[in-house]
C-alpha cells in the first residue's frame, strides 16, 4: 500500500504548507525515535493490502482467504496506534487518533473464521467450532457417518473374508462396496450385495443399509455446505458496515508506510530537511537529485541554487504608499487625522439615519482610497448595512440581516486565510529587512508566524493598539511618553466603553445597528493594522492615528446614545 500511496504523492503532489510541514514533522519523527519506529515496521509486515480487501468486500467477492487476512490486520492496529501515541508528539497523535482498532469486527473474525480457510466455500471447514450451534450439530452428525463408513468396512472385511474390500464414494453413484474381480467368487448371496457399477478391475455394490445411511450423509454435508455459506454471507455483510472506516485507516497507514520509507532514505543518504517559504524565492545550499545521484556511477557534485523574485510589489499593493514611502513625515499622519475624522462623521450621521453624501465625504474617500485602501471594505461594508438595516423596522428582519452580514463576513476571511497570512508574513519580511538598519524592532514575543495570523490576534490587537508593553517603555525610555499616551488611550476606552456594557448587563438593552456596524469596522480595521504594529512599536503608534479619530468618534456615539436613551423607551435590540 506504502508504494502505490508514493505513486499517487509523486501524481498529485501537496500544494497546501500546513501538510507539506505536517509530513515532513513525521519523517523528522521517524528518525529521531528509531525503536518505535521499528515496532512499527515490525507491525506494517504483518498487514496485508487493506485497499483491495475493501474493494472485495464492496462488490461481495470477499473470499475466506480474506476474511484471514483482513482479521490479521487489524490485528496489530492497536500495537501501531500505541507505538505512534508512546512518541508523545502531537503530529503523531494525530495519526494515531485517525487509526481504528476495530475491536468488535477483530472479535467476529477471530471466533468465526478457520486459520486454514482456503480461497474457496466448496469444500466447506470455513467457519470455527463453537461458532453456531447448528452447524456444530450437523458436524457431529457428518463426524459420525464418518465413523460409521469405517466401522462398515471393517465389519464387511470380517464376514466377506476379503481383505481389499473397501467403501468408496464417486459424484455419481454415492456410496458403494467395491471388491476387485479376483474376489469376486467369495461374494455370497446371502450378504445382501446389490450390484450398482462394474469397473475394468472391479465391481460395485450396494445394501440396503449403507444406502439408508447415504442418504443421511448427503443431507448433512449439503445443510452443512449450505449453513456456511450463509454464515459467511452474513459475516461479509458485516464488513460492510466497516468500508468507509477500513478504507480511511488503509489511507493513513498507506502514509505511515511510506513515510517511514522515506525515513530510511533519508537516513541512509543523509538527507537534510527543507524550510518551506510563502515568498517568491528558492534558496538551495549542496542541492543533490536523488536519482541521478543513484544512476551516476561517479562521485556526485553537489550544487547551490538562488532564486529571488521582486515580492516588494505585493508590499506596494497592500500598504500604499506607506512602504513605499518608509518615513513618518507628519503632513502624511495629518492627512490621515483629516479623512478618519470626516470618514467618523460621515458614520455619524448613517447611525443617525442622515444618508445625505457631502463633498468632504468625497475628499474623505478619496484620501482613504490612496492611503489606506485596506480600510474600504470594511467602511463600505458598515455603510451598506446601516443603509439596510435602517429600512427595516422588523426586529426579526433586523436581527436576520444583521446575523448575515457579521456571517458573511467571517466566510470571506476565512476563504481569504491564506491571502491574509502571505499579507502578513510579507509585513514580517519588511520589517526584518528594516531591522537592519534600526534598532526599534520588537522581540518575536508577539511575531506573526505561518498559520497563526487570527489565532494571534486577540494578543496582537491589543499590543498593535494599546502599545508599547510596559517592558518595553521600561527598556527603551524614549517610548515612556508613548505608553503613556496609549494608557491614557485604553483608559478613554474603558470609560465611553463602561456605559453601554452596564446597560446591557443589567437592563439588557442593546442597539443591534450600532454595536453590530461598531464591531464590523473596527474589528476589520484593527485585523488589517496590528501585523504592523506586533513588529515595531514605533510605527504602531504612527499607524494608529491613521484611525484614532475614527475611533474616538464612533466611541462616543456609542457612550451617548447609551447615556442619553431612557431605559422605558429603550428594548433589547432597539433602534
Amino acid at each position: 500500500m506504502g508504494s502505490r500511496y508514493l505513486k499517487k504523492s509523486l501524481l498529485y503532489p501537496l500544494v497546501d504548507l500546513h501538510l507539506i510541514s505536517e509530513r515532513h514533522d513525521l519523517i523528522e519523527l521517524f528518525l529521531k525515535n528509531y525503536i518505535l519506529t521499528e515496532e512499527v515496521k515490525k507491525d506494517l509486515l504483518e498487514i496485508y493490502d487493506l485497499e483491495r480487501i475493501v474493494g472485495r468486500i464492496s462488490y461481495g467477492s470477499l473470499t475466506p482467504k480474506d476474511l484471514i487476512q483482513l482479521k490479521r490486520s487489524i490485528g496489530v492496529l492497536p500495537n501501531i496506534k500505541k507505538s505512534l501515541q508512546n512518541m508523545n508528539s502531537e503530529v503523531a497523535s494525530k495519526k494515531a487518533n485517525l487509526i481504528i482498532t476495530f475491536e468488535k469486527l477483530f472479535e467476529l473474525l477471530d471466533c468465526a473464521i478457520c486459520e486454514d480457510a482456503g480461497y474457496s466455500l466448496k469444500d466447506g471447514g470455513v467457519i470455527k467450532d463453537g461458532f453456531n450451534d447448528e452447524l456444530d450439530e450437523i458436524k457431529h452428525i457428518s463426524s459420525t457417518n464418518k465413523d460409521f463408513l469405517i466401522n462398515l468396512e471393517k465389519r464387511e472385511r470380517d464376514k466377506t473374508g476379503i481383505k481389499t474390500l473397501k467403501v468408496g464414494y464417486n459424484k455419481v453413484f454415492g456410496y458403494y462396496i467395491e471388491i476387485t474381480k479376483s474376489y469376486l467368487s467369495q461374494v455370497k448371496d446371502e450378504f445382501g450385495y446389490i450390484r450398482k457399477q462394474t469397473t475394468s478391475n472391479s465391481e460395485r455394490y450396494i445394501t440396503e443399509e449403507l444406502k439408508e445411511r447415504e442418504a443421511l450423509i448427503l443431507r448433512s454435508d449439503e445443510r452443512s455446505l449450505e449453513l456456511e455459506n450463509e454464515i459467511f454471507n452474513t459475516i461479509r455483510n458485516a464488513c460492510k458496515d466497516y468500508i468507509h472506516d477500513l478504507q480511511n485507516v488503509a489511507k493513513v497507514i498507506s502514509e505511515i508506510d511510506m513515510l517511514i520509507a522515506l525515513s530510511i532514505v533519508a537516513r541512509s543518504n543523509k538527507y537534510v530537511r527543507p524550510t518551506f517559504s510563502l515568498y517568491d524565492e528558492m534558496v538551495i545550499e549542496n542541492g543533490r537529485h536523488p536519482v541521478i545521484e543513484a544512476m551516476s556511477e561517479k562521485e556526485f557534485i553537489p550544487n547551490h541554487l538562488k532564486l529571488y523574485n521582486n515580492d516588494k510589489i505585493l508590499l506596494i499593493i497592500l500598504s500604499l504608499p506607506t512602504f513605499c514611502i518608509w518615513t513618518s513625515v507628519c503632513s502624511k499622519e495629518c492627512i490621515g487625522l483629516f479623512f478618519s475624522a470626516i470618514l467618523g462623521i460621515l458614520i455619524v450621521h448613517y447611525l443617525n439615519g442622515n444618508f445625505k453624501i457631502h463633498f468632504r465625504d468625497y475628499v474623505a474617500f478619496s484620501l482613504c482610497l490612496f492611503f489606506k485602501p485596506q480600510y474600504l471594505p470594511f467602511i463600505v461594508s458598515t455603510l451598506f448595512y446601516l443603509r439596510f438595516a435602517f429600512g427595516l423596522h422588523s426586529r426579526r428582519r433586523l436581527i436576520i440581516l444583521s446575523v448575515f452580514y457579521v456571517s458573511a463576513i467571517i466566510f470571506v476571511l476565512y476563504l481569504s486565510r491564506d491571502l491574509i497570512d502571505l499579507y502578513s508574513l510579507g509585513v514580517q519580511k519588511a520589517f526584518e529587512f528594516d531591522s537592519q538598519f534600526s534598532n526599534s524592532t520588537r522581540d518575536t514575543l508577539f511575531f506573526v508566524n505561518k498559520y497563526d495570523y487570527f489565532s494571534k490576534a486577540p494578543m496582537g490587537i491589543f499590543i498593535a493598539f494599546w502599545g508599547p508593553t510596559l517592558t518595553e517603555a521600561l527598556q527603551k525610555p524614549f517610548q515612556m511618553a508613548v505608553y503613556i499616551e496609549s494608557f491614557v488611550v485604553l483608559c478613554v476606552f474603558i470609560y465611553f466603553l463602561k456605559t453601554p456594557l452596564k446597560k446591557l448587563i443589567v437592563n439588557g438593552i442593546v442597539n443591534l445597528r450600532l454595536i453590530v456596524s461598531y464591531s464590523i469596522l473596527f474589528l476589520g480595521i484593527l485585523l488589517v493594522h496590528y501585523p504592523f504594529g506586533v513588529f515595531n512599536a514605533g510605527s504602531a503608534t504612527r499607524y494608529r492615528t491613521n484611525y484614532l479619530f475614527l475611533f474616538i468618534i464612533l466611541l462616543m456615539y456609542l457612550f451617548s446614545y447609551y447615556r442619553k436613551k431612557n431605559d422605558k423607551v429603550d428594548t433589547l435590540f432597539g433602534c
